[in-house]
């Protein structure tokens, strides 16, 4: 009987432990560069389009800005940080942490879409890619 209920109370926490919004996809946003930064408006919308693909097992690619990275995301209560394991191709173990940490976003869940914020403060709304 004690296996019964323990058993239960595993399956219990796992349908109501961790996070319900579904992050699984690809997520496209744009974030504002002011134009005093670049005034070539090519630039400016590299520099601003953030894409994120987030897969199966918490983990994603992300192309900032032009930049790429990617990783793991560690989920919390009301959203997920993304932790790099590879940045513009070369493993984030080999990287200063000061580099690292210029790559280390997060997102919030938004409604239907996510919030993200870079290290430096930048925010941009992605919504969901079909």
């Amino acid at each position: 009987m004690a296996r019964i209920i323990s058993g239960s109370a595993v399956a219990l926490c796992l349908l109501g432990c961790g996070h319900h919004f579904d992050y699984i996809g690809k997520w496209v946003g744009t974030r504002n560069v002011p134009t005093s930064s670049n005034p070539d408006r090519d630039v400016r919308h590299t520099l601003g389009k953030v894409q994120l693909e987030v897969k199966d097992g918490g983990k994603y690619i992300l192309i900032d800005g032009g930049m790429p990275s990617e990783g793991t995301l560690d989920f919390q209560s009301q959203g997920a940080s993304l932790v790099p394991t590879m940045i513009i191709g070369k493993p984030a173990s080999r990287q200063s942490p000061d580099v690292v940490s210029q790559f280390a976003a997060v997102v919030t869940v938004d409604g239907k879409a996510l919030k993200f914020q870079s290290p430096q403060g930048d925010v941009a709304t992605l919504e969901r890619k079909p």
